[in-house]
């Protein structure tokens, strides 16, 4: 996706290997599988619509998507990541983000370690929170998530997997129009069915059709 250009390479422990998501319908991430012992995310914002958060969207930018839900829920790409991850086995367990995202993760993932580093001002806007306690504490907070893996949950949501889409503008919601699969059920409001939650950031196209 991004090729993991934000990060120092000479910083990396040797142990890690970097994989990045693969360009094919549905998406994937390259190389996760049922080996993975759990999932942290570093760097994360709100789901669109979040008062108080910093850069808040889900996927996309909150002038084009107004609402996300999986099976009538919301959620944002917090949700999706433990939802991808909940398919193969894998729990969710730490996020470092703005106070919002933190939030977030406390409300629908109580397990998960969080560690805020910054607190919304507006969207574009922040109150960035010191650097080195904030580098020390996302160390100490990831390695206590790990420590507590036993702890944490598996996220699934039953299937098949209802994705519903509000769209700021009729505009959006026509771009998926006869798409088999994708439902209309008003103007501004498109709907699918997925089989699994590994296919949860795939959008609807010519070269992948939901269920």
């Amino acid at each position: 996706y991004n090729q993991n250009k934000g990060f120092l390479q000479d910083r990396i422990d040797p142990r890690v290997k970097q994989v990045w998501i693969a360009s094919f319908d549905p998406v994937r991430f390259e190389q996760f599988d049922e080996s993975v012992a759990g999932v942290l995310m570093v760097g994360q914002h709100a789901m669109v619509g979040t008062r108080g958060a910093f850069l808040d969207h889900t996927q996309c930018l909150p002038n084009t998507l107004y609402r996300y839900r999986v099976n009538g829920t919301e959620y944002g790409e917090i949700g999706q990541c433990a939802l991808c991850a909940g398919d193969y086995g894998v729990p969710f367990i730490y996020l470092a983000g703005d106070v919002a995202a933190c939030a977030e993760v406390q409300r629908q993932f109580p397990w998960a370690v969080t560690t805020p580093v910054k607190r919304g001002l507006g969207w574009r806007r922040c109150e960035l929170f010191p650097a080195d306690q904030v580098r020390s504490q996302i160390r100490a907070d990831a390695a206590r998530a790990v420590c507590n893996l036993g702890d944490a949950k598996v996220f699934r949501l039953p299937a098949p997997l209802e994705i519903t889409v509000d769209w700021t503008s009729n505009e959006f919601a026509e771009k998926l129009d006869g798409i088999p699969g994708v439902e209309r059920s008003d103007p501004r409001t498109t709907r699918w069915r997925i089989a699994r939650g590994r296919d949860i950031y795939s959008w609807p196209s010519e070269k992948w059709r939901p269920l």
